[in-house]
């Protein structure tokens, strides 16, 4: 009898230890979406300033030498590619919010899992206390 019960406290610890590796992952995967995100904000601000600065030098350009064209055509290409990556940032970002969404909603299910887990396991300590 008492291997059995050995054999089923080892079990329960066992996982125990996989459902704390399944919330560890969990979790960390939510918050590395969330730094993602961070980043991907700040990326976006700071070719924003760029780009700003690009079109305030460009306007600059325009007023001192209207027929250099060669300098104008550079800026505008260089505010073309920032205005072109802040929408590809921007677009990230969408998926990121998306990513985070889902994973609260994943953590949600696991803690939803864990508190019906809790539940029965008192009906377990009953049967176990039965078993003894």
């Amino acid at each position: 009898m008492k291997i059995s019960i050995t054999k089923i406290l080892f079990l329960i610890i066992s996982l125990g230890f996989i459902k704390i590796n399944a919330q560890s992952k969990l979790e960390n995967d939510f918050y590395k979406s969330l730094n993602s995100l961070n980043v991907k904000d700040h990326q976006i601000d700071s070719l924003k300033t760029v780009l700003s600065q690009k079109i305030n030098q460009l306007n600059k350009e325009k007023t001192k030498a209207p027929s250099n064209k060669s300098v104008i055509e550079k800026l505008l290409a260089g505010t073309s590619n920032i205005t072109n990556n802040i929408e590809r940032l921007e677009n990230e970002k969408v998926n990121l919010e998306n990513q985070i969404a889902n994973r609260k909603k994943e953590l949600g299910n696991y803690y939803s899992l864990q508190i019906d887990s809790l539940k029965k396991s008192s009906a377990d300590k009953n049967f176990l206390k039965f078993l003894s």
